[in-house]
């Protein structure tokens, strides 16, 4: 589908942009990267999937280490709640763990509160379990 049939595709979305805001900030430096070398990588990385067009499949190979076993990980991530919910009850089970909650366990708090303008997460140890409890997803502060 074309966006526009007398103006270069590359420069219309910028010319739209260039009408709507006086002035604009263009950040080339990535800020959630700490080292020089995971900045080179998280550049290849774009310009692999974003320039050169690649296939995700062959971009993640290339740059990240993947498993298909969650047991040799360290760090598991999970981006939707049922995935976390199926890589949590997958991991209790092959470390033979039955109750859903056990003393020692941590947990962390997915969701973010807003206090004094900083985000942030709530992260527990448990020290006793007991029957029928629930989290009720309430502070005690």
């Amino acid at each position: 589908m074309d966006l526009t049939n007398t103006q270069d595709h590359e420069k219309y979305p910028n010319q739209c942009l260039n009408q709507m805001f006086k002035y604009q900030i263009y950040l080339t430096i990535c800020k959630r990267v700490k080292t020089e070398e995971d900045r080179q990588k998280m550049d290849k990385v774009y310009n692999d999937i974003w320039k050169h067009k690649l296939p995700l499949d062959e971009v993640m190979p290339k740059y990240f280490e993947t498993t298909n076993n969650i047991m040799e990980a360290e760090h598991n991530i999970a981006y939707t709640n049922r995935m976390c919910k199926w890589v949590s009850n997958t991991i209790r089970k092959n470390l033979g763990k039955s109750d859903k909650y056990e003393v020692g366990d941590v947990m962390i708090c997915r969701k973010h509160t807003i206090q004094d303008g900083m985000s942030r997460e709530w992260i527990w140890t448990s020290i006793t379990v007991s029957k029928g409890w629930k989290p009720s997803g309430k502070r005690l502060m």
